[in-house]
């Protein structure tokens, strides 16, 4: 979903830590929305994903 991968995925999970109990209660759909709205806060912030580095473009924020 984010294509991040080793030290950026990493990165990622640190700083956007989903609480226990809304991952145990969340919808696959809830979950979807989540990682995508901290994925898009996380761009902001100035980091990076892998097509960045790679198209200079990213699709997962559209």
């Amino acid at each position: 979903m984010t294509q991040l991968e080793g030290d950026d995925l990493a990165s990622f999970m640190n700083q956007y830590p989903m609480d226990y109990e809304y991952a145990r209660v969340a919808t696959e759909l809830e979950i979807k929305m989540w990682i995508k709205y901290n994925f898009q806060d996380y761009l902001k912030k100035g980091n990076r994903c892998m097509c960045h580095r790679q198209k200079n473009e990213c699709r997962d924020t559209r």
